[in-house]
């Protein structure tokens, strides 16, 4: 809490965070354009993870990925964008060649590890 920084996160929990919760939490603090733009990015990643993504659909959202970035360009500090933020560019595309995003997330794995954790006999090592 000193540093007002989550650590420590599951990768679900950051999904969560990220598209439902980030901006409900922002609705009074932030400006409205940049709230608005905080918006979309969840909005974005909640329309790429739906179990069925429309073939047609895929164009308008690559377009609705690189606005969103523009927009971002304008709110925040050329800091804030690393590797990472880019990486928002690619994901229309590699859902076009790979499929549907929840096909490779990493949420059963992190459970199904939970559940391998919970037979180990030496709990000191065991990080919750």
């Amino acid at each position: 809490m000193e540093d007002l920084k989550l650590v420590g996160l599951k990768s679900h929990a950051c999904h969560v965070l990220m598209q439902q919760l980030l901006p409900v939490a922002i609705r009074g603090i932030l400006p409205k354009s940049v709230r608005q733009v905080i918006t979309r990015l969840g909005m974005f990643f909640n329309s790429i993870c739906h179990k069925v993504i429309e073939p047609t659909m895929l164009d308008d959202l690559e377009n609705e990925a690189i606005v969103i970035l523009c927009q971002m360009e304008m709110y925040f500090p050329p800091s804030f964008f690393d590797i990472m933020v880019h990486l928002i560019v690619h994901l229309v595309r590699e859902i076009r060649i790979c499929g549907p995003v929840f096909l490779r997330w990493m949420y059963p794995v992190e459970r199904y590890m939970k559940i391998l954790k919970g037979y180990v006999k030496n709990h000191r090592s065991i990080n919750y």
